[in-house]
């Protein structure tokens, strides 16, 4: 879909209203994880990555109504921008877990309660410092 934006750049209200459109259309643009090598390609869906759990041997994903495991070196060739910064939406909040801040419902004493998640994740104090500085990041917007 092309949008044409309009405003006048003196009204703040119609620059703010212009931008959040922006971003709106911006969070349903999906962000593929690709590798391609001499035979295959594989792309994961990072607009339905639920939840990363990382562990020596494997790493599973989280998607929305599957779950997939992974060899660690596989998933670091794909994913490994996304996994060293905050800036696409993937927060690391313990030693073993990784989540994508779109599916947070909300933050409470026990953990962080997500969709497609049953139990609560814990969090670690500096995953508490996380995404404390990803949620102020999304104010300045």
């Amino acid at each position: 879909m092309q949008r044409n934006l309009s405003y006048d750049s003196k009204n703040i209200y119609e620059v703010v209203k212009n931008l959040r459109e922006v971003l709106n259309d911006l969070k349903r643009i999906d962000l593929y994880a690709m590798n391609s090598g001499d035979y295959l390609t594989t792309a994961i869906s990072c607009k339905r990555l639920v939840r990363i759990e990382l562990f020596a041997s494997e790493y599973n994903l989280y998607f929305q109504g599957f779950n997939r495991t992974y060899n660690p070196r596989t998933v670091r060739k794909y994913m490994g921008d996304i996994l060293s910064t905050d800036e696409y939406g993937f927060v690391r909040v313990n030693e073993n877990d990784v989540i994508n801040m779109s599916y947070v419902q909300y933050i409470d004493q026990q953990g962080i309660r997500m969709e497609y998640v049953d139990k609560p994740i814990p969090m670690s104090r500096p995953g508490r410092k996380r995404i404390v500085a990803y949620l102020k990041s999304l104010s300045k917007l």
